[in-house]
């Protein structure tokens, strides 16, 4: 009874290898390609009834896998366009969706892994650099190991981290590359305000404050001081507003007084 036990878990807990196919965990169904070109982007479709859903992409060479975010869409079916690799066999890939009964709302995984298979890799100089990732950044050289633009990353790990060898901040965001490749975040598209570890802080903020954006138990442990000048700006409103009010009660009162003064003259008058 045991081992027929295990088998069962056994099997229950094996990734599924099925892909190219459309395969339903209730509620998402997921379709993608089976196999892609090496220096390809992709697509993966995702039906999730208007539920939040992420994807949650394992690549060659990082060793965290990364996080895709998106709205869903209106009539339910949420397109994904996943960044193209340089080097490896192959893509593993599965969906999350949004747990809102946990704090913050951690992202849960709600399918198997997937995989799609990385054809085409071509490497004649044997520098471990692929050529079509080395012709993309106009690269001529035999050594893996430079860092060209100082970001911490060797060229290897950018080929990996699918960055920009020549610019330290590939995608323009308030977070560098080498800060990026290390925490798990995505160091070649924008994403200061994702929140990818559900902790309910963002990227930028857990930058900001020291902690880690993969982690959901290390965050900020307090709330973020309201800037300055937004308690200045806050209080001149509320100033204003108690100056109207002030005034407003003044004006009543004069009117009133002007009312009676005019009610007693017309009385003398009589």
């Amino acid at each position: 009874m045991i081992m027929m036990g295990l088998l069962i878990w056994a099997l229950l807990h094996t990734p599924s290898s099925t892909v190219g196919q459309e395969m339903q965990y209730e509620p998402l169904i997921l379709t993608g390609p089976d196999e892609i070109s090496i220096g390809h982007s992709f697509l993966i479709n995702v039906s999730s009834n208007g539920i939040m859903t992420a994807i949650e992409a394992s690549y060659p060479g990082p060793e965290r896998s990364w996080i895709f975010e998106k709205e869903v869409t209106k009539d339910g079916v949420t397109s994904f366009e996943l960044p193209a690799a340089y080097c490896g066999t192959n893509i593993s890939y599965r969906s999350l969706v949004k747990d809102e009964g946990k704090e913050g709302g951690y992202w849960s995984p709600s399918s198997d892994w997937f995989l799609i298979t990385l054809v085409g890799w071509v490497d004649l100089d044997t520098d471990g650099l692929s050529d079509q990732w080395e012709e993309l950044y106009d690269l001529d050289t035999d050594d893996p190991n430079e860092d060209a633009d100082g970001d911490s990353l060797i060229l290897l790990q950018e080929m990996y981290h699918l960055t920009d060898p020549s610019n330290a901040n590939t995608d323009g965001d308030p977070m560098d590359d080498g800060w990026e490749a290390a925490q798990g975040t995505l160091p070649f598209q924008d994403d200061p305000n994702n929140d990818p570890d559900g902790d309910g802080w963002s990227n930028i903020r857990e930058k900001t404050r020291g902690t880690a954006p993969r982690d959901p138990d290390d965050h900020p442990k307090d709330l973020e001081p309201t800037p300055w000048y937004w308690m200045v700006i806050i209080t001149g409103v509320l100033l204003l507003i108690l100056g109207y009010f002030v005034k407003q009660l003044f004006n009543k009162k004069k009117l009133e007084n002007d009312m009676d003064d005019f009610d007693r003259r017309n009385a003398c008058k009589k």
